[in-house]
Order: structure tokens, then sequence, then C-alpha cells
């Protein structure tokens, strides 16, 4: 998985539970809250290919992953892959 994304940002998050909006800005994949929701609302954010439609969703690793990566998109074509530290 890391090798078909090599070419893509990659960021390293811890593997601690939180909320959506709080997981993305502790990723540096938004600045500001305000528009990490904006965009969750608007329908603009897709964890693991699932559209995120609840700012009180968890982020989880991707399932074929073994825990070790969530694949973010930001928009239509703006990915990032991020590493979960064990």
């Amino acid at each position: 998985l890391e090798q078909a994304f090599g070419k893509m940002p990659t960021v390293d998050v811890s593997n601690e539970d939180k909320d959506v909006v709080n997981w993305l800005i502790d990723a540096n994949i938004y600045k500001s809250k305000r528009q990490a929701r904006e965009d969750i609302t608007n329908g603009a954010v897709t964890i693991n290919g699932v559209k995120v439609t609840s700012l009180d969703e968890i982020v989880k690793p991707h399932k074929n992953s073994n825990g070790k990566f969530v694949i973010v998109r930001k928009g239509k074509k703006k990915y990032t892959l991020a590493r979960v530290q064990q």
C-alpha cells in the first residue's frame, strides 16, 4: 500500500481514537477546525474510500493495511497517506 501511494504526501499520526475534525487537524491535513468542519459538511472529505458524513466519526486505519495506514482524500484530487504509529 505504501508503494502504491508513494508519490502522495505522507504524514505520521498517533493510533489513539479521535473524532474526524481533531484527527484532521493533528495530521496537519487542515489548518483550521472551521475549514475541516465545512468540508466534511459539504461532503468533500473521504477517509479510506468512504465519504465522511458526521463530525463525530472516529478515524480508523484502512482495513487492508493491517492497521498501519489511513488514506484521506480532500476535494477531488488531493490525497494524503497517514502512517499510523504503533
